[in-house]
């Protein structure tokens, strides 16, 4: 729609696509937590990809992060309460992790590393089997 990447919701038992995001918007990298019913994404904001969070239950969209520098590829924390990240500027490209509890942010590598794409495992405490 419009031309630029931007977020929807299938409603599968009504067969029903809805756009969650403006059309000026470009919008990208959704993840959902269904710990917190939640979808994280990227939303370009004057030419920088800053963190967002869509409530599922409410249809509300919440800025998570204002600074410089992209933040893209969000992940999930197991418990809902934090996202790893890749972090870029024009010197770096690191991957963070920002509690969405405190609002601090961690690098969990170093400046001189090229990383990005996080991914954050699941917790389990049951083990499906496969037979």
């Amino acid at each position: 729609q419009g031309g630029k990447p931007q977020l929807y919701k299938l409603d599968r038992d009504k067969d029903v696509l809805s756009c969650l995001s403006e059309s000026a918007d470009i919008c990208f990298s959704p993840v959902y937590s269904p710990v917190c019913k939640r979808v994280a994404y990227t939303k370009m904001v004057d030419g920088v990809g800053q963190l967002f969070l869509y409530n599922v239950k409410n249809g509300k969209h919440t800025q998570l992060t204002f600074d410089d520098g992209h933040k893209q590829e969000p992940s999930w924390s197991p418990c809902g309460n934090y996202l790893a990240f890749g972090f870029s500027n024009d010197t770096t490209k690191r991957i963070a992790i920002q509690s969405l509890l405190t609002g601090t942010r961690h690098f969990i590598t170093s400046e001189d590393a090229v990383c990005t794409y996080p991914s954050w495992s699941m917790n389990f405490s049951v083990f499906p089997l496969v037979k």
